[in-house]
């Protein structure tokens, strides 16, 4: 068993630091209440997202039940003042030309992002398989300093998602001691995608977006992923080590571009592929039962994420957070993520779990770059 565990961390370990892309793609948010401990999680297994976190943990059985309805929302805080400035232009109250130092300054500062989930989340967890299907839509909006007019950066994604894993016990070394046990799991997951992004947008069309959007003004591209996520969990009492491989075997993205009417162009470029690179994250979780009234139990999580890529700041990789139960059903999250403080709220009742939290998302390479605060929250319908 235990050469095993080694030979599994050396071959991940080699397929983590391996890049099969051209160009990187961005992966769907993390839920609710994982975000909200920092992004922490690889060794948790009593939290519904843990079906996006370690598949080893499905063999624990912690957490069981139908994932009915999920609807949430996200948005960062400078939404409001490009929706705004884009509503004064648009209706001429002012322009480009006569814009103040001070509203110059705020559009440079603007890094707008607004995403919904659900309420496609239908699904089930529990004696050692997790099903769910899934929706995310998420768009970006980013102002670019450069010489004369500043630019944006613009994103949009609608993303239509299934994932099946399987998490199983494995044969127990005598020498690891009768209280503890060795989880195995493997999940696939599929991923369909479209998006709309412009790296060099000018501001005038930028404000004009939402309305083209909402009009299906615009062509998207369109492509499918098919990837893979194995991990291993060793729980001793109320100590957890977790190690999973993501995106181990991913296919990529292949683009195709599409009409308003959902018809494939045929006189469109060949698209450059995407891909999601493997990665190797690791962590430990720590349970403490409080077993009162006031105080229930407390969970500590500590993970590193892409463990073996160097070429972004440890300090963005790093995941820390902490989940106290009061009641029975409240919980308080706290946590720290890419190097910002997270903090999060959950109302567990037996049939309606209600989850939100605030986080910074950093978009440079380093903590302070360019931060974006942002706040998240959903309804969750588990039976």
């Amino acid at each position: 068993m235990l050469k095993g565990i080694l030979l599994f961390i050396s071959i991940t370990t080699i397929l983590a630091g391996t890049g099969y892309g051209v160009q990187k793609e961005v992966k769907f948010t993390q839920p609710i209440d994982v975000i909200a401990t920092g992004g922490a999680g690889i060794a948790d297994t009593a939290r519904f997202g843990i079906i996006f976190m370690n598949p080893a943990a499905l063999g624990v059985n912690d957490i069981k039940g139908f994932s009915v309805l999920k609807v949430g929302l996200r948005a960062n805080l400078s939404l409001y003042d490009l929706a705004m400035l884009g509503i004064r232009l648009s209706q001429g109250e002012t322009s480009l030309a006569t814009l103040t130092d001070a509203e110059w300054q705020s559009i440079l500062n603007l890094k707008s992002t607004i995403g919904i989930t659900g309420p496609l989340m239908l699904g089930y967890i529990g004696s050692g398989l997790g099903l769910l299907l899934y929706d995310d839509i998420f768009t970006s909006v980013t102002v670019k300093q450069a010489p004369g007019l500043p630019y944006v950066e613009f994103a949009t994604y609608a993303d239509i998602g299934f994932t099946v894993g399987y998490g199983f016990e494995l044969p127990l070394p005598f020498f690891l001691g009768k209280f503890t046990r060795v989880y195995g799991g493997i999940n696939l997951k599929y991923l369909n995608r479209m998006k709309y992004i412009d790296d060099r947008m000018s501001l005038i069309e930028a404000f004009d977006m939402g309305t083209s959007i909402a009009n299906f003004q615009k062509g998207f591209l369109m492509g499918q992923n098919i990837s893979s996520d194995v991990g291993i969990l060793v729980k001793m009492l109320d100590f957890s080590i977790g190690l999973v491989c993501r995106d181990w075997f991913s296919t990529g993205f292949n683009w195709s571009e599409y009409d308003i009417n959902f018809q494939k162009n045929a006189s469109a470029p060949v698209y450059e592929a995407s891909y999601f690179s493997p990665a190797l994250d690791v962590g430990i979780d720590l349970h403490l039962d409080f077993g009162n009234f006031l105080i229930n139990s407390m969970e500590i999580y500590f993970d590193i994420v892409n463990s073996v890529d160097f070429s972004e700041s440890y300090l963005l990789k790093l995941r820390l957070g902490t989940e106290v139960k009061f009641f029975t059903f409240l919980i308080a999250r706290a946590g720290l993520y890419k190097g910002y403080p997270t903090l999060g709220i959950g109302i567990d009742l037996p049939v309606l779990k209600i989850n939100a939290a605030y986080y910074i998302e950093e978009l440079g390479n380093l903590p302070g770059t360019i931060p974006q605060p942002n706040v998240m929250i959903d309804f969750h319908i588990l039976l």
